[in-house]
C-alpha cells in the first residue's frame, strides 16, 4: 500500500466517530429512497388494480352493431370475436349477443290505423342476469315460437304463462304463432349491461305507438324467423383485473383503433362500435402518472438532505482537522 493511502487511512480511523456518521448518513439515505421508491410503486400499483376490479360496464365495455341475417350472423359473429381476441391478447373477454325484431300488431289490432305493438327480441346469457319468476325459459325447433316475457309486460299487456296468440309483422304482414313460456325479472335493470335497451328494462315505450316487450326468445330462433332487417348487437365487456400498469396506454391504442380493423376483416365490414374505453384507460395511465410523480418529490427532498448531511460531516471533519494539518504542513508535508 503506498505510503500516502496509508496515511489516508489511518486519517480516516483517527475519527471513528465521524467516519461513522458519514457511513450511517449514506446508509440511512439508501435505504430510505429504496423503501419509497418500492413504496411509490406499490401503492401505484394498488390503486390502478383496485381501479381495474372495479369498473363499470359502461367505462370498461364495447357496443358492436352490424347488420346481419340468418345467413350471415355466424361469419359476423366468427370474425368479430377473432378480432375481439387479437385486441384483447391475453385478457379474458365476456362477448354476449342481443337484437330485437321489427314491430308487429298486438293481438287483435291488426286491422286499426294505430295499434299498440310488440317486438321480440333475444338477449344471450339472460337466465345468468334474470330471474325467472314462473314458467320456463323459452326452448326452439317448435312451429309455435316459445317467448318468456318480463313482470311489467304481463301486468300491461294481460299476458300469461300459456297463453298462445298469432301476430302480425307491421312491414311484411307475416304471420307468427306464439306461446307465453316464462316470466322474468332483471336482477339488475339499472345495470350497464342493459345500456340501450330501454324496452327491456322498462317493458314499454310511447312514443308515435306504444311498443310492448320485447317477448324474449332462443338465439336460434330469433335468427331463423326475427333477424330479417334488423342489426345484431354484441356488448364486449374484457377482464381487467390481471391487465399490469404498463399496458394501459397500449391497450388503448388497440381498442382505439378496433373500428379500422374491423372494416378490413372480411365478415364484419359493416360493423361499427361505441366504447369509452381507451379515453377512460388513457386517463387512468395520467393519473398513475401524477401519482408516480408525486411520490417523487419526497424523494428528491431525501436526497438533498442526504447531501446536506454528508457536506455537513465532511465540513466538520475538515474543521477538526485544521491544526493537525496545519501542523503537518509545518513539517514539511505536501498536498500529496
Amino acid at each position: 500500500m503506498p505510503r500516502h493511502t496509508a496515511l489516508v487511512v489511518r486519517r480516516a480511523l483517527s475519527e471513528p466517530l465521524l467516519l461513522f456518521a458519514a457511513f450511517g448518513a449514506i446508509l440511512l439515505a439508501t435505504t430510505t429512497l429504496v423503501g419509497l421508491s418500492v413504496y411509490a410503486t406499490s401503492v401505484v400499483d394498488a390503486g390502478v388494480r383496485r381501479t381495474l376490479e372495479t369498473v363499470s360496464i359502461e367505462d370498461s365495455g364495447t357496443v358492436v352493431n352490424a347488420p346481419v341475417h340468418a345467413g350471415t350472423f355466424d361469419k359476423t359473429d366468427g370474425a368479430l370475436r377473432a378480432q375481439l381476441a387479437e385486441t384483447y391478447a391475453g385478457l379474458p373477454v365476456g362477448v354476449t349477443v342481443r337484437g330485437q325484431s321489427d314491430s308487429y300488431a298486438m293481438p287483435g289490432q291488426e286491422r286499426r290505423t294505430k295499434p299498440e305493438l310488440l317486438r321480440f327480441g333475444t338477449q344471450q346469457g339472460l337466465a345468468e342476469h334474470a330471474r325467472l319468476v314462473q314458467g320456463a325459459w323459452p326452448g326452439t325447433g317448435t312451429e309455435v315460437v316459445e317467448a318468456a316475457i318480463t313482470g311489467v309486460v304481463a301486468r300491461d299487456t294481460g299476458m300469461a304463462v300459456g297463453d298462445t296468440f298469432t301476430v302480425e309483422g307491421r312491414l311484411d304482414k307475416a304471420k307468427v304463432r306464439v306461446r307465453i313460456v316464462g316470466v322474468f325479472e332483471l336482477r339488475e335493470p339499472n345495470s350497464g349491461r342493459w345500456a340501450g335497451q330501454p324496452l327491456l328494462t322498462r317493458g314499454v315505450e310511447i312514443g308515435g305507438y306504444v311498443t310492448h316487450g320485447p317477448l324474449m326468445v332462443s338465439d336460434r330462433t330469433f335468427l331463423n324467423r326475427f333477424v330479417a332487417g334488423t342489426s345484431a348487437t354484441w356488448l364486449v365487456v374484457p377482464d381487467l383485473r390481471s391487465m399490469p400498469r404498463e399496458r394501459l396506454r397500449p391497450l388503448a391504442a388497440e381498442v382505439g383503433a378496433l373500428q379500422e380493423k374491423l372494416r378490413i376483416r372480411p365478415g364484419c365490414e359493416g360493423c361499427s362500435l361505441s366504447t369509452s374505453l381507451p379515453d377512460w384507460l388513457n386517463q387512468l395511465a395520467t393519473a398513475t402518472l401524477v401519482a408516480r410523480s408525486t411520490m417523487l418529490v419526497p424523494v428528491l427532498q431525501l436526497l438533498l438532505l442526504a447531501a446536506y448531511a454528508l457536506t455537513l460531516t465532511a465540513r466538520l471533519l475538515a474543521d477538526h482537522r485544521r491544526t493537525e494539518t496545519a501542523l503537518l504542513r509545518s513539517r514539511g508535508a505536501g498536498a500529496v
